[in-house]
């Protein structure tokens, strides 16, 4: 495959990227590392040792970038974790509803995991487009916050919270090419 058109990619699968070094290094290492950081190094390495990807496909390319920012993440915490910080007292990773995410959960097909990250990495560089107040009310929605809630942060009444969520989300399906 080419190194170029590979790297291209990559840069446009960023934001999914970010997210997913996010999600592991959410609350257990504030201030200390950057999920921005996780990705740049997952890539930089992962194109150093391009010769040792064996897959054919974008979607075999897509899993072994993925795989590699996991990895680069996993290996940040345990870092960490060795220079004594005590992680017994933080919480464990919730999902933004505040279920905590299964550790050994049933595996999804290879096919219905690529699919589910090219429409996260599709939302995530839509998000990025729209305007700040629109992408700040839409992430705070995700992570389960309320109209009541997102109001207060926002400082807005909870009847403008619930209108500025309806044109974010309008806004978002007009980015990603779904129509008003």
């Amino acid at each position: 495959m080419d190194a170029a058109a590979l790297w291209d990619w990559a840069q446009e699968y960023r934001p999914y990227l970010k997210e997913v070094a996010s999600r592991i290094l959410r609350n257990r290492c504030p201030g200390k590392v950057d999920a921005s950081d996780i990705v740049e190094e997952a890539l930089t390495a992962v194109l150093q040792n391009l010769p040792q990807f064996r897959g054919d496909t974008l979607a075999e390319w897509q899993a072994y970038v993925t795989k590699a920012v996991h990895y680069k993440a996993l290996k940040k915490l345990r870092d960490l974790r060795r220079e004594k910080r005590d992680f017994t007292r933080e919480e464990p990773l919730a999902c933004g509803n505040g279920d905590m995410i299964p550790l050994a959960a049933s595996a999804p097909s290879p096919s219905s995991e690529v699919s589910r990250r090219e429409q996260a990495a599709r939302v995530l560089a839509a998000m990025d487009r729209l305007q700040p107040e629109y992408r700040q009310a839409l992430l705070l929605f995700m992570e389960g916050c309320g109209h009541a809630q997102v109001a207060q942060i926002m400082n807005l009444s909870e009847d403008a919270s619930k209108k500025l969520r309806e044109r974010a989300l309008k806004k978002l399906r007009e980015e990603m090419g779904e129509g008003p």
